[in-house]
């Protein structure tokens, strides 16, 4: 008992170091957000890595965009600072599934994570320069692995790192405008452990407001079943024109362009004209007639005594 009590005292003196994780998909994606459960609880890397494959495998989306922000803690991700993600959150809140993990014990391999996607969904890695926009464009519809590694955030400054946390969900945004679709999922984690204050846990379940990630948006009640809200973007299927065989489109063409002599809406359509050549060919007919009897009748010398 004593060594429990000394165990439980030295967590709470020294604390831990943790990444936090951001995890977001525009179409529903069963089973991820039951994946782990108590989200704000410390999770081992491994696990949080099986949650990424379980969500990757379906290869539900057509972007798969990765943030990397070094220095990132939970409490940049919890509600008092959900307006400094404006863009974030408002993709948080669309979105179909949702996680945020405020602990996670050491650093995500993205690079894995990047490679798993490539190799499972067909992918294509894009890495983005995060000082110019213009370096992530799109020439096709392939799917993508759109990386982004920011600069470490600042630790001595509170206003800078606000600054910095506002250019970096500003960018993400103008990159996220430039997708042609709009089923994609966000990835956000630090590549750099924080160390956690040493506040004991059971504290920190009690306010998840304050030590949770995004709660209010992830975790809000409406939100409980798994639900796609995002069903009227539908995938179009794809018109085939059956092209007919040149030569049997040649002889239909042919056919169209012959007269018909027994078809009727030629008839009806060139009624007057119609009239107006029968009854000139009945009246040549009439005076050829009339001069074929003419030449046989008796001249009127003849009958004369």
């Amino acid at each position: 008992m004593n060594l429990l009590v000394f165990i439980h005292l030295f967590l709470i003196t020294y604390g831990f170091h943790a990444s936090p994780l951001v995890v977001s998909s525009h179409k529903l994606v069963k089973g991820l957000k039951t994946f782990l459960p108590e989200p704000i609880s410390r999770h081992d890397v491994e696990d949080v890595t099986n949650m990424l494959k379980h969500l990757i495998t379906e290869c539900s989306s057509d972007e798969y965009v990765i943030l990397d922000i070094p220095g990132l803690r939970y409490d940049d991700l919890n509600d008092k600072k959900r307006e400094n993600w404006p863009f974030l959150s408002k993709y948080l809140s669309i979105a179909s599934s949702d996680v945020g993990l405020p602990f996670v014990n050491g650093v995500i391999d993205l690079n894995f994570i990047k490679d798993y996607i490539v190799h499972n969904c067909d992918a294509e890695l894009l890495t983005a320069n995060v000082e110019d926009e213009n370096s992530i464009n799109y020439i096709d519809t392939r799917t993508k692995v759109i990386y982004m590694k920011f600069n470490d955030l600042n630790e001595e400054d509170k206003f800078i790192r606000t600054d910095q946390i506002f250019k970096i969900d500003e960018f993400v945004r103008r990159i996220i405008r430039k997708l042609p679709s709009p089923h994609y999922s966000i990835i956000l984690t630090s590549s750099k452990t924080s160390e956690i204050t040493p506040i004991p846990m059971d504290m920190m379940r009690s306010e998840p407001g304050t030590y949770g990630v995004f709660n209010s948006i992830i975790y809000d009640a409406r939100r409980n079943n798994e639900v796609e809200l995002n069903s009227n973007y539908k995938v179009a299927e794809p018109l085939w024109i059956d092209r007919p065989n040149p030569l049997t489109k040649y002889l239909l063409e042919k056919e169209k362009s012959l007269v018909k002599f027994l078809d009727y809406d030629l008839w009806m359509k060139n009624e007057k004209l119609i009239m107006t050549m029968i009854l000139m060919i009945l009246t040549i007919m009439m005076i050829k007639m009339k001069k074929l009897f003419d030449s046989f009748a008796p001249s009127r010398k003849e009958k004369l005594p």
